[in-house]
C-alpha cells in the first residue's frame, strides 16, 4: 500500500475492457496481487489497499505518542464488490506513504456487528481513558434507502491499549437502535466529537467541549437527517433530536446539489478563519436518486437550548451556505486534525469501468489525496449582476460602498466559503532531480522537448 507520485490515466484499460468480447460479468476472475494485470493499472498517487474492495475513510487520526497516523477504512478481504465488511488499517509519518498494518476489525466474530463493521469515527481519551473508535455494527441485511429498514445498525465501539496495534471490542453497544416510532431509511456511521458551540445552545459547561455524537440518515418519504446525542462520559447518550433535518429531493440552492433521501458519514467540526470567525462545519454524504453528493454546510444552531421546547421535526442547524466537496467520483467525507492542528479531508473514489460482479485487475476502489480545507475569504467582489444576492455556496460577510474615480460609487462585497487545497505535505512526492523550468513559450504552434522522462508528471503553469 505504498504511495508514490505520478498521475495514472485509465481510458485504454477501461476502453480495452469495455469492447472485449471475450470478457462478460459472469466471466470475471479478479488478477491475484503481484500479477502483471493487477500492478499494470494500479495507481501510484493514491492510497489503496492491498487488494480487493474497499470505500469509506473511517476514524484516521494522529497519535502523538508514536508520532504516527493511523487510517482504517472500509475493506472486503475476499471479493472486488462490496460485502464482508471489514476495518482495513495503514500507518504513516507523514499522510503521504503509507505502511499496512493488520485489519483493525473484523465481522463475524461478535454479536454486535456479525455481518458488517461499517464506518465510525476515533476519539483519543475516551472510554475507560483509551483511544476508541466508535462505528457501526452490522446484524440485518440488506441495508438501503429505499428498502423497508431491518434495525439491523448499532452505534458499537472498540479501544487499544497498544497504540492502534489491536482493537478490543466492546460487549454490548452504545446504542441499540434508533429513536423509538421512527420509520428510519439508515442509521450509521457515527461520528464522536466536542462542541463549544452546542455546549452554548444547550447550557452544558465543559471546559473543551462536552461529548455529541452523530448518527447519519432519513425518515423513509420525509427526508434526510441526522440524530443528535450527548453524554458525559461517552457511554450513557442521550438522544437530543435531529441536528439537520431536510425534506427529501429538495436543494439550498442551485450551487448546492440535493439533500437526496438519506444521509451517510457525517462529520462536525468548527473552523475558526483568519477574521476570527467560528464556522460550524458539517460534511455529510447524500444518497439520491438517480445521483449521490458529498456535501459541506455551514450554519447556525436555534431552537431547543437550554430547556426551549423545539419542534421534533426541526433540526437544531440552520445551514447559512451549502456546497458539494468534489464532483467527481468522490464520496463519503471524512475530516481529521493533524500534528499541525490542519483540519484534513479524505474521501473515497469509486471505480468507473462499470463491472459490478468483479474487477479483472483485483481491486476497486482509492482513497483520495488528502486535502486541507478551511474557511476562505474573498475580498473586494463587484458583483454589477446581483449573482451573490441569493443563497450559495457562499455567504457575504460584508457590504461597502467604494468611490470611484469618476465620482461614481460601487458596492464592494465579501465572501466567504470552503475553502479546499491539496496538503502541502503532497510535495513529498516530487522528484526534486527532476524539476525543469521553461520560460518564454509560446502558446501558439512553439514545442520543447523536455529532458526528463517518466511515466507520471506535475505540471505547474504561470
Amino acid at each position: 500500500m505504498k504511495m508514490i507520485p505520478g498521475v495514472v490515466i485509465f481510458a485504454a484499460f477501461v476502453s480495452a475492457l469495455a469492447v472485449s468480447p471475450q470478457i462478460t460479468r459472469a466471466d470475471i476472475v479478479p488478477a491475484k496481487p503481484g500479477t502483471e494485470l493487477f500492478k499494470q493499472f494500479r495507481p501510484v498517487y493514491h492510497f489503496l489497499g492491498r487488494d480487493n474492495w474497499i470505500n469509506d475513510p473511517c476514524g484516521p487520526y494522529y497519535d502523538e505518542e508514536t508520532d504516527l497516523y493511523h487510517l482504517f477504512y472500509q475493506y472486503n478481504p475476499n471479493s472486488t464488490v462490496w460485502g464482508n465488511a471489514t476495518w482495513g488499517h495503514a500507518v504513516s509519518k507523514h499522510q503521504v506513504t503509507w505502511e499496512d498494518y493488520p485489519n483493525a476489525l473484523r465481522p463475524f466474530e461478535d454479536k454486535w456487528d456479525y455481518l458488517g463493521v461499517f464506518s465510525g469515527s476515533a476519539m483519543g481519551n475516551a472510554i475507560g481513558g483509551k483511544r476508541t473508535v466508535f462505528y457501526t455494527g452490522v446484524t440485518a441485511l440488506p441495508i438501503h434507502w429505499t428498502k423497508k429498514y431491518l434495525f439491523g445498525e448499532h452505534v458499537v465501539y472498540a479501544t487499544t491499549e497498544d497504540n492502534g496495534k489491536t482493537w478490543q471490542k466492546g460487549s454490548e453497544p452504545l446504542i441499540e437502535l434508533p429513536p423509538e416510532g421512527l420509520n428510519v431509511t439508515g442509521w450509521r456511521d457515527p461520528n464522536v466529537f466536542h462542541s463549544k458551540a452546542l455546549d452554548t445552545h444547550f447550557g452544558y459547561v465543559a471546559s473543551n467541549g462536552s461529548n455529541y455524537l452523530l448518527v447519519a440518515g432519513g425518515i423513509h418519504d420525509v427526508g434526510p437527517r441526522i440524530f443528535l446525542y450527548h453524554a458525559e462520559d461517552y457511554i450513557n447518550w442521550e438522544y437530543k433530536g435531529y441536528l439537520l433535518s431536510q425534506e427529501k429531493n429538495t436543494t439550498f440552492s442551485p450551487y448546492s446539489a440535493n439533500w437526496g433521501f438519506n444521509f451517510e458519514t457525517t462529520v462536525y467540526r468548527e473552523i475558526e478563519d483568519e477574521d476570527g470567525e467560528v464556522h460550524n462545519l458539517m460534511l455529510f454524504a447524500a444518497e439520491g436518486d438517480p445521483n449521490r453528493y458529498p456535501m459541506w454546510a455551514t450554519g447556525s444552531f436555534s431552537g431547543g437550548g437550554c430547556g426551549v421546547e423545539v419542534d421534533p421535526e426541526a433540526g437544531l442547524f440552520t445551514p447559512l451556505m451549502v456546497g458539494v466537496s468534489d464532483r467527481s467520483d468522490w464520496y463519503a467525507n471524512i475530516i481529521y486534525s493533524d500534528r499541525e492542528n490542519r483540519n484534513v479531508l479524505l474521501g473515497w473514489i469509486t471505480e468507473d469501468n462499470n463491472f459490478t460482479t468483479g474487477q479483472p485487475q483485483g481491486w476497486d476502489g482509492i482513497l483520495s489525496v488528502p486535502r486541507e480545507v478551511g474557511i476562505t475569504i474573498v475580498r473586494d467582489i463587484y458583483d454589477v449582476d446581483e449573482h451573490l444576492v441569493g443563497k450559495g455556496d457562499w455567504i457575504v460577510s460584508d457590504s461597502k460602498d467604494v468611490s470611484c474615480g469618476d465620482g461614481t460609487t460601487k458596492q464592494s462585497k465579501t465572501i466567504k466559503t470552503l475553502g479546499v487545497k491539496p496538503l502541502s505535505d503532497l510535495q513529498l512526492l516530487r522528484n526534486e532531480n527532476a524539476i525543469e523550468q521553461v520560460a518564454s513559450v509560446s502558446v501558439n504552434g512553439s514545442s520543447q522537448v523536455l529532458n526528463s522522462t517518466g511515466a507520471s508528471f506535475e505540471l505547474i503553469a504561470e
